[in-house]
């Protein structure tokens, strides 16, 4: 009896350290990391390589919202890493080796370390579905256009020590390390910058550039500048745009009327009823008491503490929003959609700064 009861706490043990493995986040040495970072053109303005392609699928099917960092980083390309989102099956089922993403402006690639068998089947998939695709010895790449095919023969980013990594990213010259727990992702420069302190009950937010965020979610029209943004359990918000005057459209939209430089006004359009202050920008909230609690100044670098709670339920808001504005109305599928991802994380912090950065995700 004893010998039937050790027997089935060995299987279980090992099947809970099977399931653990399994489920685990994956990582990659440095050095094959930065390796695969060759696979891109050097024209590239960002590239990213994530480790052992089918564990990290696995993982970030439970958290999707890992997604949304390289849909940020991309900005404009994200429409094009989506399109190449349909390869994203038979590319990690091929894969001997990290998978690659990069992008230029609005177009995008991919490749990954391949056998020599499953090129065919590959090209043959790329020319049906009307995309570029190349291959080489080892690796194979499709990409929205042709001029973003690698590999990048001889110009390999310089080797920098560091330890394993779930994916390793070159965005603007710098490198990114991407590290994953089961319930947190984390990504920093080289040089780490702190992260500013958790808040509970409010979230607050300020891009330097708001227009790449904007351009990743198909805003790219929208020219607004720095942007900071507060929001609370009471569902009160308030968005100062320290350098953007409201006019035409945006001003009829919002019901805005003839204000003084300093004052708060209550205007009542598209949003419901709100308190707007003009002067060398423009604030606008749900409430007078949040208004006055966002400073007017210029913004320097970008950071904030945003719960997913408030993240998704201003999200939605703004989707709703934008389904009644025309030129925007195409956009409000996807706020919602990621206004639904938002929600199924617990808190990020972030700060980045000129040459640094550090952003983490907390489930």
């Amino acid at each position: 009896m004893t010998r039937w009861l050790l027997l089935a706490a060995a299987l279980l043990a090992a099947g809970a350290g099977g399931w653990w493995w399994w489920t685990a986040p994956p990582r990659s040495s440095n050095e094959e990391l930065q390796h695969a970072l060759g696979l891109a053109p050097s024209t590239a303005r960002g590239v990213v390589a994530v480790a052992a392609p089918r564990r990290a699928a696995r993982w970030l099917a439970r958290h999707p919202q890992g997604l949304l960092l390289v849909g940020a980083a991309a900005g404009e390309a994200a429409g094009s890493l989506a399109r190449l989102g349909r390869f994203a099956a038979p590319l990690v089922a091929a894969a001997q080796g990290p998978l690659v993403l990069w992008w230029r402006g609005t177009e995008a690639g991919a490749a990954v370390p391949v056998s020599p068998s499953a090129r065919p089947a590959l090209l043959e998939l790329a020319a049906r579905s009307s995309l570029a695709a190349s291959s080489g010895p080892d690796w194979w790449a499709v990409a929205t256009s042709p001029e973003l095919l690698g590999p990048n023969e001889g110009a390999l980013p310089p080797s920098t020590p560091g330890p394993p990594a779930f994916a390793l990213a070159r965005l603007g010259g710098r490198f990114w390390r991407v590290q994953a727990s089961r319930k947190t992702l984390e990504a920093s420069t080289e040089e780490v910058c702190s992260l500013p302190p958790e808040t509970p009950g409010t979230s607050t937010l300020v891009c330097a550039q708001a227009g790449q965020a904007l351009a990743w979610l198909g805003l790219g029209q929208v020219a607004v500048g720095p942007v900071r943004v507060a929001v609370n359990d009471a569902h009160q918000w308030a968005v100062v745009f320290p350098t953007l005057h409201l006019d035409g459209l945006a001003r009829s939209l919002l019901g805005g009327t003839p204000t003084r430089a300093g004052a708060v006004e209550m205007w009542r359009g598209v949003l419901g009823t709100v308190w707007v202050q003009e002067g060398e920008g423009t604030a606008i909230a749900s409430s007078p008491e949040l208004l006055a609690s966002l400073p007017s100044a210029g913004v320097a670098v970008s950071e904030g503490v945003v719960h997913g709670g408030h993240a998704a339920w201003l999200l939605g808001r703004v989707a709703h929003t934008v389904e009644h504005i025309p030129t925007l109305k195409a956009q409000a599928p996807l706020l919602a959609r990621v206004a639904e991802l938002a929600g199924g994380v617990r808190v990020v912090r972030l700060r980045l700064e000129e040459q640094r950065g550090h952003v983490f995700l907390a489930w």
